[in-house]
C-alpha cells in the first residue's frame, strides 16, 4: 500500500477554499475525504479567523466554528521561526517551516509573489491548487 500524500496548505488557499470554493476548496475536500494528509501552520489559523471576520463578515462564533472544523481534518503544526528570509515574507517562511517539520511532499499556495516563484524548497515542490489537483488526478 502506498503512503498518502502529505501537503501543507498556505493561508490563501484555505481562505479561498472557504470563501470561493473552486480548486482551493477541492484541495481541502481531498484532505477531508482522507485522500491527502493536510497540514497548516498554527499561526495561519489565528490569522484566518481574523480574515473571516474582517473580509467575509463572519461573526466571531462563525469564524471559530470554521477554524475548529479545519482542525478536525488538518494537522496543525507549531512554528518556532527557524526558517527566516527564504521568501521575503515571514508568513510565507512559516509555510516553508511547516512543510519541513511535517515532512510534506508538497506546498500548496496561491502566492504568486513569494512562494510559487520558488517552484520548490529543499526538494518540496510548491504548486498552485489547480496543479496539485492535476497531480492527484481530481
Amino acid at each position: 500500500m502506498s503512503r498518502k500524500i502529505r501537503a501543507v496548505f498556505d493561508l490563501n488557499v484555505i481562505f479561498s477554499g472557504i470563501g470561493w470554493r473552486g480548486a482551493p476548496y477541492k484541495c481541502l475536500e481531498a484532505v477531508r475525504d482522507g485522500l491527502v494528509i493536510g497540514f497548516v501552520a498554527a499561526p495561519s489559523l489565528t490569522r484566518l479567523r481574523q480574515l473571516l471576520i474582517i473580509k467575509l463578515g463572519y461573526s466571531d462564533q462563525q469564524a471559530r466554528h470554521e477554524v475548529d472544523d479545519l482542525k478536525s481534518y488538518l494537522r496543525v503544526v507549531e512554528i518556532t521561526g527557524f526558517v527566516r528570509d527564504v521568501t521575503g515574507d515571514p508568513e510565507d517562511d512559516m509555510v516553508i517551516e511547516c512543510a519541513i517539520k511535517s515532512k510534506a511532499d508538497y506546498i500548496i499556495s496561491g502566492d504568486k509573489k513569494h512562494l510559487l516563484p520558488l517552484r520548490e524548497y529543499e526538494g518540496i515542490p510548491i504548486l498552485s491548487p489547480s496543479d496539485f489537483l492535476a497531480k492527484l488526478a481530481l
